[in-house]
């Protein structure tokens, strides 16, 4: 068991972090698979790290394993969850919820929150800044709906 977080740690050791800088994100992985707006689509130890850039910085990132066959990618273990939880926010006491699907984690300190959705094997580590952002755009989101009727 030792051996298998040891072996975690090391290929987790040049993954993104939250608040990485684009710059460090780039150095980490170089060219990126493919961007879309504000994010940057990498490929890493058989993960797929999608990292949003908010004023150069990575404010959420997405992993999911990459799929095998044209498979969706396997479940997370709880080894490779907490490893990338710690990596990219470490802190001593997290709040964990179950909430149908999607089990959910928050730091102490409340400046992170780490999501595991069950269904699709996706872990997505976000800050208020990135929560922020979605606001925003579901309201333009919704005014342009509005407008448009």
């Amino acid at each position: 068991m030792k051996m298998i977080l040891i072996f975690l740690a090391m290929s987790f050791t040049a993954s993104a972090h939250i608040y990485d800088t684009m710059q460090q994100c780039l150095d980490r992985y170089g060219v990126p698979e493919s961007t879309a707006h504000d994010l940057l689509i990498f490929k890493k130890n058989g993960f797929n790290i999608a990292c949003m850039i908010h004023d150069g910085k990575c404010v959420s990132i997405l992993y999911t394993k990459e799929p095998v066959a044209g498979r969706r990618g396997a479940a997370l273990t709880i080894e490779e969850i907490d490893t990338l939880k710690n990596a990219n926010w470490p802190s001593e006491k997290y709040a964990h919820t179950s909430e149908g699907m999607n089990e959910k984690w928050i730091s102490e300190d409340r400046k992170a929150c780490v999501l595991y959705n069950t269904m699709n094997h996706t872990l997505s580590i976000v800050t208020p800044e990135s929560m922020e952002l979605f606001r925003a755009q579901k309201e333009l989101k919704n005014s342009q709906q509005t407008q448009g009727l």
